[in-house]
């Protein structure tokens, strides 16, 4: 049995059925295949309505206080209750540095908090409901994050890799002029110096959970030593 607080890492192959390139796809065939294990049943295959239903918790959920977040708190928390969510955790964007787009990932963590504490309250016996951060996680701001982390009660922390060397793999840019295998080596190679800058980060009511997706690769380092 898993200890509280202490992570944990799933890794799997994703089966052909599934298409990659599309997020909702991947993101509902992990959490069946967890549910399934659960759950003791033998299934890879799940209608739509059954993966909704067996939602419980959202724990990476932005609002207006993310530069891309277009709804306010209130709503998005009603939207969990609608759905039948039991759990649900507001994780805006707090992305140090971050250029590209012309778009502002920042936030005041005092108006942050003076705003989703009174929330948890308000919806005490409707939905259990935590307030996070996502962090877009750079070497070189490692102490900064650590600051802003342990200097506020969040209570759940995703560190994600929005920037690669300054730069959004997001954006066609990123792997234009060179070879795909370059790209993808230089994003893990970040992710693995992110890996050693952001240690000593335990903490009895805080998380950092790693959010690195690329649907190319998969979960297989040999991907690069067969091109």
């Amino acid at each position: 049995m898993l200890k509280e607080h202490q992570p944990l890492l799933i890794l799997t192959a994703l089966p052909e059925n599934i298409n990659t390139k599309n997020q909702d796809s991947t993101f509902f065939y992990f959490t069946f295949l967890l549910f399934s294990s659960i759950m003791g049943q033998d299934r890879t295959i799940f209608t739509q309505e059954e993966q909704i239903l067996a939602i419980i918790a959202d724990t990476h959920v932005h609002t207006l206080f993310s530069g891309d977040g277009s709804f306010s708190p209130e709503i998005m928390i009603e939207k969990a209750i609608s759905l039948g969510l039991s759990h649900l955790c507001l994780t805006d964007h707090m992305d140090y540095d971050y250029t590209d787009g012309g778009i502002c990932f920042e936030f005041d963590p005092k108006k942050y908090f003076d705003y989703m504490t009174p929330l948890k309250e308000q919806y005490q016996d409707r939905i259990d409901l935590m307030i996070g951060v996502e962090l877009g996680l750079q070497p070189y701001l490692s102490s900064r994050h650590h600051n802003l982390v342990f200097s506020h009660p969040f209570d759940y922390v995703i560190g994600s890799i929005h920037l690669v060397n300054s730069r959004d793999p997001y954006y066609p840019s990123f792997f234009e002029g060179r070879e795909e295998q370059t790209a993808y080596r230089e994003y893990f190679e970040c992710v693995l110096q992110n890996l050693k800058s952001y240690t000593n980060w335990s903490h009895k009511k805080q998380k950092l959970c790693m959010d690195t997706i690329s649907g190319n690769s998969g979960c297989d380092p040999s991907y690069f030593d067969q091109k």
